[in-house]
């Protein structure tokens, strides 16, 4: 059985340097509304711990930010961990920050058996609510 690499883009990774080289060289000038938006959307989208600790006020993990950008940039994805790790925890952030970055993306949550896709759904519905 051969590895079969899933469809990249090469554009899915923007290195974090690129993004503050790209401000640095407009620090000087004023950012329209429209410019300001999408510079704060690729920030956002490219910093993920960021974007998470912005909206919930909580700090992720050094693991955690890995394993969530590793599922941004890649189509498949394989997690083996320990019971307690926040596997489903940090899935819930997943799904939402996904959703939020993608808009009308339909997001598939597979597991053995039904209570641990509840107990995702409703991690993520939890912080929907705060």
């Amino acid at each position: 059985m051969a590895w079969i690499d899933g469809y990249q883009h090469e554009s899915r990774l923007i290195a974090q340097s690129d993004l503050l080289a790209e401000y640095k060289a407009r620090a000087n000038e004023t950012f329209t509304d429209e410019e300001a938006r999408l510079f704060l959307g690729k920030m956002f989208r490219y910093n993920l711990g960021f974007t998470w600790e912005f909206l919930s006020k909580e700090i992720l993990f050094p693991f955690q930010e890995i394993w969530i950008n590793s599922w941004f940039a890649k189509d498949n994805s394989l997690v083996v961990a320990g019971r307690g790790c926040s596997k489903s925890y940090t899935l819930a952030i997943f799904c939402l920050l996904y959703s939020i970055t993608h808009p009308g993306v339909k997001i598939i949550i597979l597991a053995n058996v039904f209570r641990r896709v509840r107990s995702i759904l409703e991690t993520a519905e939890g912080f929907c609510k705060k």
